[in-house]
């Protein structure tokens, strides 16, 4: 029983590898953050961009079939990058994004690639 857990904790420690809250030096980077604050006030920032009715503007991919893209799911990787999940309901893809905290702690958020991936 033990060996299994052991073995648990060892592939969670590793699918959380690359994740803000993991890494020491991004958040020596960001010291003048909580990073438990950031990380939600970067999710709700992003989450709140699905409400335009284009759909959510870090996607590259205007509406397909009148099926606006929006993000389902968002993971900070470091003090620079953020990954995250679209989709319109029929089609799927990923972004990767950087963001910037600004002198008056707003976020700003630039597309460095996405990817959509064909249907199925």
């Amino acid at each position: 029983m033990n060996d299994t857990i052991q073995a648990l904790n060892n592939k969670l420690f590793d699918a959380n590898y690359f994740t803000l809250r993991n890494n020491d030096q991004a958040q020596n980077y960001l010291e003048d953050y909580s990073i438990e604050k950031l990380i939600p006030k970067i999710e709700a920032n992003l989450m709140e961009l699905n409400d335009n009715p284009e759909g959510n503007p870090m996607v590259e991919f205007g509406k397909i079939d009148d099926k606006k893209f929006i993000i389902n799911k968002i993971e900070v990787l470091n003090h620079r990058w953020i990954i995250a999940d679209f989709s319109n309901g029929d089609l799927w893809g990923e972004v990767l994004l950087q963001y910037f905290i600004e002198e008056d702690e707003s976020l700003n958020f630039k597309i460095i690639q996405s990817t959509l991936y064909p249907k199925q």
